[in-house]
């Protein structure tokens, strides 16, 4: 039989329930704490929420026999770090410290969370807790009390104090490397690990090992593979025939005497392709180790950070150029030892596979390359969508940072057909990314649409310059075709060129921008301009195309966001002045000679100097400076300068040319940023130049003329 209770007295035992309930948060959270929240929802509206949770949580739940409260503190903290909430997360780190837990257990509980529900939730569990950590000691500090690290407390101590059981302290250590492998397992992700040894690494080869960047520092160490672990390995498995060589902008994470000096440094950014000067000396670097005679079972370790995209390249070019392996077979070989059945190519990202297939081609054509300056005469922009930036970009710093050397402003640019419909804010955003366009999409015109094909020195034909098909023949309306022409001469001081876009969508309330997308490539004007193939005498000028699905993603994904133009074609020249001046022919050096090596990035920071270090999607405040460059939504004329539109500031002002100076006369008496600063200020070309430039350029005036677009080959 079922009990009946009045009004009255379920009144009553809710009134009690909840004032139980008041106490334990009270005892747990603080007093203050819970006032000042109980005070912020203090409303007819609000209230009743406030009562559910004390009568249920603290009331019941937080009040059940089983559990102590640090128990239940490091249970919440651990769920509340796991959903990402980081408001209530703040809460129970109080609660914990005030139920009498250490920094080192409320550290731990968070770091087995991330384990279990992934880095980034880990990371920001990290910083919501030491910002409550820190503010909890001010406050006790204040009151007189002394806080409760118990850093210096030995852990039998420690155990006698809070009076907690054995159990749980012999098992925390044996735990902690568990942990560690866990999170090293979760970074790792699609790479595969070596079976033995339990790091991130594999044998693409028996005498080449590649691997993700070890590290000696907390906390990249917790995650990454511990450089002690690696270098031990290395010991016992080749004795001292084993050296590293490193490809990481952002510094290695360890000093050069951790690896007994034995580390060459070629460092250039994350998900981007190598400067072409670095690579015959990396090539001869790795080679005059591996292929010499007095020396037998040596190995090559090559890292970057994830041990993928900069290390295959690598390895690849490496395969290709020393041991003649065809550029398919070496791609294959690194995806089938590096990467988990199932998950992808080893090197997916298209700048870096161009890379590869310009290895190939100098590989096939005698080694040859001439570094010499390059200058963008035009870019035509075939489809381009609203609120677009373009910049053109390079190499500096031996190739370490990638500088913005020019953004187009809204006045170079001229429509020749079509308009650039202005989208009327974040919904139109939002509908694009759904698919879901006001308009009906069109179909792209055959010639506009289909895969553009460019000719290699061995006779066959790439799509798109980069491999990649295009999947996505229906694009959204609004696109127009246009042709920027630099209002000043645009000259960069090697042959690696990176046209970069970004798009922006305004806010019509004003105060935001959304970034909706991001795409960037990279070519070579000396292979664009068949250098290899003519005995390293390239073509003076020269048309790079490509489609938008063959662009770089975002940090070397797939993802660039929404469309922001359908082809673009660069029109480009190598300026007679400045290639008489600066241009060096860079030879593979030969077996036993001495090679030159990069000078490393500062192994203690973490950060790449290089512009689009912060590039991603998503909301930006709005800069009034960026009405100069080349948006259709801009409002009124220019009045800023060439850079008024770069959200990311310049990190490195002078440019100091990376190519090896192996013509010391041509160098003699001019500094780098002598050098760089003619480049920028040199005479106009010639007219010979001009002429030949010109006549390219003309081929693309009608962006309806494909035909015409392909006879730069």
């Amino acid at each position: 039989m079922v009990a009946e209770y009045s009004p009255e007295e379920v009144k009553k035992a809710h009134e009690i329930l909840y004032n139980e309930g008041l106490k334990m948060r009270y005892q747990v959270a603080g007093k203050e704490y819970v006032d000042r929240s109980l005070k912020a929802a203090d409303n007819p509206f609000a209230k009743p929420m406030q009562e559910y949770v004390a009568e249920a949580c603290w009331g019941w739940v937080w009040a059940r026999p089983g559990l102590d409260l640090k128990v239940r503190s490091f249970l919440n903290i651990a769920m509340l770090c796991a959903q990402n909430r980081g408001t209530e997360l703040g809460t129970h780190v109080r609660g914990a410290l005030n139920n009498g837990a250490t920094e080192e257990e409320i550290r731990e509980v968070i770091l087995q969370a991330a384990g279990y529900c992934g880095m980034p939730a880990g990371i920001e569990g990290f910083r919501v807790a030491g910002k409550v950590v820190e503010d909890w000691k001010k406050e006790q500090e204040a009151k007189g009390h002394a806080t409760r690290d118990h850093s210096d407390i030995g852990v039998d101590q420690r155990m006698n104090t809070d009076q907690r059981s054995t159990s749980k302290y012999t098992v925390l250590p044996t735990c902690l490397p568990i942990m560690a492998s866990l999170l090293r397992q979760i970074v790792a992700g699609p790479r595969m690990r070596h079976p033995e040894a339990d790091l991130d690494l594999c044998y693409v080869t028996d005498n080449i090992i590649a691997t993700s960047g070890p590290s000696s520092s907390y906390p990249q160490v917790a995650y990454r593979n511990p450089l002690k672990d690696l270098v031990k390995f290395l010991d016992s498995k080749h004795g001292s025939n084993w050296a590293i060589w490193e490809f990481r902008a952002e510094g290695t994470g360890y000093p050069d005497e951790e690896v007994y000096g034995r580390v060459k440094h070629y460092p250039w950014p994350d998900h981007h392709p190598p400067p072409f000067g670095l690579v015959p000396l990396i090539m001869a670097s790795m080679r005059n180790w591996l292929q010499d005679k007095e020396a037998e079972g040596r190995v090559a370790v090559v890292h970057c950070k994830a041990g993928k995209g900069r290390s295959g390249t690598i390895s690849c070019s490496y395969l290709i150029s020393e041991e003649a392996w065809t550029a398919e077979d070496a791609m294959k070989r690194f995806t089938e030892r590096r990467m988990r059945p199932g998950f992808g190519n080893g090197i997916s990202i298209p700048s870096q596979l161009r890379t590869i297939r310009y290895v190939d081609r100098w590989t096939k054509n005698g080694k040859h390359y001439m570094e010499r300056p390059a200058e963008i005469v035009e870019l035509h922009v075939w489809g381009l969508r609203d609120g677009v930036k373009v910049a053109i970009e390079g190499y500096v710093e031996e190739g370490k940072v990638i500088k913005k050397f020019h953004q187009f402003e809204k006045a170079e640019r001229e429509i020749v057909r079509g308009s650039i419909r202005k989208e009327t804010g974040f919904a139109d955003v939002a509908m694009q990314v759904m698919g879901k366009a006001k308009e009906k999409t069109k179909t792209m015109p055959k010639d506009a649409g289909d895969v553009v094909e460019s000719q290699n020195g061995d006779g066959t034909k790439d799509t798109g310059t980069s491999g990649l098909n295009n999947t996505n023949s229906e694009i959204q309306p609004g696109g127009g075709d246009v042709i920027f022409r630099p209002s000043e001469r645009i000259v960069l001081p090697n042959s690696d060129i990176n046209i970069d876009f970004e798009r922006r969508n305004k806010s019509k309330y004003g105060g935001f921008t959304m970034v909706t997308s991001v795409a960037h490539v990279w070519f070579n004007t000396f292979f664009e301009g068949n250098g290899p193939e003519q005995s390293g005498k390239a073509d003076d000028s020269g048309v790079f195309e490509i489609e938008w699905d063959a662009m770089d993603g975002i940090k070397g994904s797939s993802r660039k966001g929404t469309r922001a133009f359908d082809r673009m074609a660069v029109v480009w020249k190598t300026p007679a002045e400045e290639a008489r001046r600066a241009s060096v022919m860079v030879e593979e050096p030969g077996e036993g000679e001495p090679v030159r090596e990069m000078s490393s990035a500062d192994w203690r920071t973490s950060d790449d100097l290089s512009q689009d270090f912060e590039k991603k999607l998503g909301l930006r405040a709005d800069m009034a400076a960026s009405a100069a460059v080349s948006r259709a939504n801009s409002p009124g004329p220019s009045t800023g300068g060439s850079n008024a539109g770069d959200d990311v500031p310049d990190e490195i002002e002078g440019v100091k040319q990376h190519v090896p100076p192996t013509d010391e006369n041509l160098l003699s008496g001019v500094t780098g940023d002598q050098r760089d600063t003619d480049v920028g200020k040199a005479e106009e070309a010639t007219s010979k130049e001009d002429g030949e430039v010109s006549a390219t350029a003309k081929k693309l005036k009608n962006p309806t003329t494909r035909g015409q677009d392909e006879e730069h080959q």
